[in-house]
């Protein structure tokens, strides 16, 4: 491969790098939300508790609902520290494989044998990479949704909230 070849390859590699190191402006990645927007309802709730501006009947719980916040809290924090361990781990070693085959494939594709076998390579290593950030990606979801379940299990005990449903400002009215 002619030097001017390899300049492009590094080029197109580096490219495909930083495209997976910014963060994309249609959507936030996994991870990345905050508390709030993950849990705009709850942290409401919480926010309102932590506060002191709970009803006088709802008193009474405001410990109980103050560890189901900071459960719910922690939760998250540790799932979303969790995330994105992985994706910073992950991210470079896909975009590293990606630079790889870019590297013995320029265009025009010269040695096409030598890029088919990059490309068998690294996309198994890519595959692999791939899957790994989907499970944690997986399990990150999963988290979210046991501490939330966890959490309005806790806050349907408060009076004012029974009827009220997972995720919803204000009380359910029973017909």
């Amino acid at each position: 491969m002619t030097p001017p070849n390899r300049i492009v390859g590094l080029v197109s590699a580096l490219g495909v790098a930083a495209a997976l190191a910014v963060p994309t402006a249609a959507g936030a990645r996994t991870g990345d939300q905050t508390f709030q927007k993950t849990y705009p309802v709850a942290s409401i709730v919480c926010a309102k508790f932590a506060a002191g501006k709970e009803r006088p009947r709802q008193v009474p719980f405001a410990p109980q609902v103050a560890a189901a916040c900071t459960a719910l809290e922690t939760e998250f924090n540790s799932a979303q520290m969790t995330v994105v361990a992985a994706r910073t781990a992950l991210q470079p070693q896909i975009a590293a494989a990606q630079a790889q085959v870019a590297a013995a494939c320029p265009k025009p594709r010269a040695a096409l044998i030598a890029c088919r076998s990059a490309r068998k390579v690294q996309d198994a290593q890519i595959r692999a990479l791939v899957a790994q950030w989907h499970a944690a990606a997986h399990q990150f979801r999963g988290s979210l949704q046991t501490a939330r379940t966890a959490f309005w299990t806790t806050i349907h005990s408060v009076p004012g909230y029974m009827t009220m449903a997972n995720g919803q400002l204000h009380p359910q009215h029973q017909h």
